[in-house]
């Protein structure tokens, strides 16, 4: 009996570890998704019109354009501007665009793969085979993602913004 209990008890632990490691982001609350490779480098867009493109942009010289709000989604999870009620989308294109918030688009969820503290691969939730990667100081693509885990230019950090929360309650 003590060894079924054991063996249930450790099945347990190791069913909790990957809850244990999930980031939880606080509801309203605003985070800057900054660049491992380019510090200095957050994403952001300059146009909130749906097909403009989301690039990365010093953190200093941005607006409130990147600032995003972090829904949890069952495992994935939704970028939202509040500002401009607009999200980030993977498009077939291998292109990262900005689009209307809709709840119902797939295309705008997003997984994140842990490769740090607060550190990620964002894989793109109706394409989990493809991966955010900065190919360039301004610049982002939908990537395959064999080989990004190892990647700074793939590495994503979530971080809270010092602005305050949007509908924090």
């Amino acid at each position: 009996m003590k060894k079924v209990i054991s063996i249930l008890v450790l099945f347990i632990t190791l069913a909790a570890l990957p809850l244990a490691a999930q980031q939880t982001f606080e509801k309203g609350a605003l985070y800057l998704i900054r660049s491992k490779k380019f510090a200095d480098a957050v994403i952001n867009y300059s146009e909130s019109g749906n097909g403009s493109a989301v690039t990365l942009q010093n953190v200093a010289e941005c607006g409130a354009s990147r600032l995003w709000t972090v829904a949890d989604l069952s495992g994935s999870v939704r970028f939202i501007n509040p500002f401009d009620n607009v999200s980030f989308h993977a498009t077939g294109a291998g292109k990262i665009e900005i689009a209307e918030n809709n709840g119902s688009d797939e295309s705008q969820l997003w997984k994140l793969e842990p490769v740090g503290e607060n550190t990620y691969l964002l894989v793109a939730a109706n394409n989990p085979d493809k991966a955010v990667r900065a190919v360039s100081k301004s610049s982002l693509a939908l990537v395959p993602k064999k080989g990004l885990k190892n990647d700074k230019a793939a590495h994503f950090e979530i971080v809270k913004s010092n602005v305050s929360g949007f509908d924090a309650s």
